[in-house]
């Protein structure tokens, strides 16, 4: 994935990079100027800095200070000028690369993946700092209470409110200065609901404590590269800071630099006890000394209960979304719609029913089953208790007088066909209904009264 800065008027983008900011290759951070985005720089995350000309200002009066606060990064200019003069002078001013306006993405990744490949040059090993066994003892009694405390997670709702929690329970546990938590994106609620056209590749921060609110919203790690593509990998602990066994971390500039930019030292996986949901970086302590072996054994297996969280937090937000869409198609057609539990509960009824049962008042109340017709609840009570269902049959109202309306009932058995059961009443208006088919009636009767009489005319004798 390649973390673009893009400083442009957002009316600009839209022009000439649109493409861009759709790209599941690309994380795409937007600034006006150069003023707003000189701290998200400085802390080296991009991987290209693109910025777009503007109308009647030379190339040479932006891309200097552009150039200087870049450094090593790649620099793109994109110009709406098709002469060579606004490339020539784009290029002097320090420029690594010139693209005419409107940009395609295609175009775009041709041009910049040498760029970017160039700029990826392996960075040398931090030397690692010398510890003594003054380091912080292993707080079992501690770590043992959070992991019995994680089991709670399994019952919450909003995933990010409790990953929150967690990060900031761990951090105190641990005594380390930062903790970050990526994970992919979740499932769509419901059908209806747009995909995600980022794709699962792509791991977003959803909690973090001691890194910058900044650098968190620019920064997403990918299954494909990086510290992303080892976790799953291999999906065990990865650290920056031992050699052996972990040696090919020193030779990959995408990992080494991920664990920088964050300031972590060791990246867990997220798992669901069936795959890999996302990533747990984690600092080193604030007294400088190494985490254990046991202490990351067990925060694994905290992970993973977090991980559990996680995803019944998704499934709990798909149900609700189905209930919804269900909730909203009853309340939405135009047939009066009843539910009923089986206690005789009243657990949905839809406006048009409501107008049915009280007329034009207290359409927002609730719906008792006392309220009820009586011809209504006697069928509903015989269906839920006893099984037996109804043919659809006739009522009037009180608030609707002259109207006839059918009603249909449905059955909602339980899984073991035990009763009581639910029940779902439809209430249509037939008014217009019966009085087509009386005046079908009508009309095909008095063709027959007419035909009869005709028959039955004597015929005048022919002169």
């Amino acid at each position: 994935m390649i973390h673009l800065l893009l400083i442009a008027e957002e009316s600009q983008a839209s022009a000439c990079a649109a493409p861009l900011a759709a790209s599941p290759d690309h994380k795409l951070v937007r600034k006006d100027d150069l003023a707003t985005a000189g701290p998200l720089l400085a802390t080296g995350i991009f991987d290209l800095v693109a910025v777009i000309d503007t109308a009647g200002e030379p190339p040479a009066s932006r891309i200097p200070a552009l150039r200087a606060a870049a450094g090593p990064v790649p620099l793109v200019f994109i110009t709406t000028d098709a002469s060579s003069v606004a490339e020539d002078s784009a290029y002097a001013a320090g420029a690594d690369l010139v693209l005419r306006a409107p940009v395609t993405l295609s175009a775009f990744n041709t041009a910049t993946r040498r760029l970017v490949a160039a700029g990826s040059s392996p960075v040398a090993a931090p030397a690692r700092t010398a510890t003594t066994n003054t380091a912080t003892p292993f707080q079992s009694s501690s770590l043992e209470v959070l992991r019995d405390f994680s089991r709670v997670l399994g019952y919450s709702l909003d995933y990010k409110l409790f990953t929150q929690h967690f990060v900031l329970k761990l951090r105190e546990i641990l005594s380390v200065n930062r903790i970050a938590i990526f994970l992919e994106s979740p499932p769509a609620a419901t059908p209806s609901q747009p995909p995600d056209l980022r794709g699962k590749d792509r791991l977003s921060a959803v909690a973090a404590v001691g890194v910058s609110n900044d650098l968190i919203e620019c920064i997403e790690l990918s299954r494909r590269s990086g510290i992303g593509q080892q976790i799953i990998r291999s999906a065990q602990i990865v650290r920056i800071d031992t050699g052996g066994a972990n040696a090919l971390l020193s030779e990959d500039p995408k990992i080494r630099r991920e664990f920088e930019i964050l300031g972590c030292q060791v990246a867990l996986p997220i798992n669901d006890r069936e795959r890999t949901l996302g990533v747990a970086l984690i600092g080193g302590r604030v007294t400088g000394g190494p985490l254990t072996d046991g202490e990351l054994q067990l925060v694994y297996h905290l992970l993973e209960e977090l991980g559990l969280a996680v995803k019944n937090s998704w499934l709990h937000h798909q149900l609700s979304a189905s209930h919804r869409l269900f909730s909203d198609v009853l309340g939405a057609i135009t047939s009066g719609s009843l539910v009923i539990g089986a206690d005789l509960t009243v657990l949905h009824a839809n406006r048009a029913f409501l107008e049915f049962l009280r007329g034009g008042a207290r359409l927002e109340a609730h719906v008792e089953f006392t309220e009820l017709p009586a011809a209504l609840a006697s069928a509903l009570h015989d269906l839920s208790e006893k099984g037996v269902l109804a043919e659809p049959f006739f009522i009037t109202s009180a608030h609707h007088p002259g109207r006839t309306f059918r009603v249909s009932l449905i059955p909602f058995p339980n899984t073991d066909r035990r009763l009581p059961q639910p029940a779902l009443a439809l209430i249509e208006d037939f008014t217009q209904i019966l009085a087509a088919q009386r005046t079908e009636i009508a009309t095909s009767n008095a063709r027959l009264i007419a035909l009869i009489a005709r028959r039955f005319v004597p015929r005048r004798p022919d002169r």
